[in-house]
């Protein structure tokens, strides 16, 4: 039987552990202007709001990112390290620990998973949203960089358990001949761009490595992350929104494909 048969919109995999959308934009002078749009047009789809500087607290993005940030808007990195972020959390109604970003320079939802992924459509609506009232309400509102990010983790005693879960070529062993040998880690990572479509950019990271648990044993975590992105003039001319869909398409398609179809059908609902 083939994988096609599978659909996103009835996987649930319980091991996706983080999703994050991120958008890089200029064209904004006072973060002030994008919350008091966003405030009037989404009112009630968070139950908290905070403001932060990046420095004082734990800020989701990953340093890489805020390098990206660097490179797109060419702002410098202490100029982004010291701005302003208003922070969104608790989306109504939603299985897992969604929190909304803006800044001067990026809008960033992370969504993170406790065993409780609930697909992307609860969360994907209202970022969407937003880039449409900014694009609207914002005259010089520029799109840079545009990034759909998922992170699947799991971790089991003996990593021939992952044999029945992902498929054989995502974890590759080479047979070096050495006797008594413990993999202790291995990294794959694939770079690849889509130039038929929008320039889709997809890095594919697929990680194993071997763990210290806190009773004394050990165990293996594997990762596998999945991060689409677009940027440049292929935002300029284009529906943001549909974007997202196309990404997440690509994804979910990469997704299966690392995936045993025995695993998905265990998860199939």
């Amino acid at each position: 039987m083939s994988k096609d048969r599978f659909n996103r919109e009835r996987i649930h995999d319980s091991m996706m552990k983080m999703v994050i959308i991120r958008l890089d934009y200029s064209g904004v002078i006072d973060i002030k202007d994008l919350v008091k749009i966003f405030d009037k047009h989404f009112p009630r789809a968070f139950k908290e709001r905070f403001e932060h500087h990046n420095q004082e607290f734990n800020i989701q993005l990953r340093k890489e990112d805020i390098e990206s940030i660097h490179k797109t808007l060419s702002v410098p990195i202490n100029v982004i390290s010291r701005e302003t972020i208003t922070r969104y959390h608790k989306i109504q109604d939603a299985a897992c620990d969604a929190t909304l970003d803006i800044s001067k320079y990026y809008l960033c939802m992370t969504v993170k998973c406790n065993n409780n992924y609930d697909g992307l459509d609860r969360y994907v609506s209202i970022i969407k949203g937003a880039i449409t009232t900014f694009k609207k309400n914002i005259p010089y509102f520029s799109p840079k960089r545009f990034g759909l990010r998922k992170v699947r983790i799991e971790n089991k005693r003996n990593k021939e358990e992952f044999n029945t879960i992902f498929e054989d070529n995502v974890f590759f062993e080479h047979d070096y001949e050495l006797d008594n040998c413990i993999y202790t880690g291995k990294e794959y990572v694939d770079i690849m761009v889509l130039p038929e479509v929008h320039n889709l950019n997809i890095n594919v990271r697929a990680k194993l490595e071997l763990l210290k648990t806190l009773d004394g044993h050990s165990e293996y975590m594997t990762t596998l992350d999945i991060d689409a992105y677009y940027n440049g003039d292929e935002l300029l001319n284009v529906n943001l929104n549909d974007l997202i869909d196309e990404a997440n398409l690509y994804e979910f398609n990469i997704y299966k494909s690392c995936m045993k179809e025995s695993y998905l059908e265990t998860i199939y609902g």
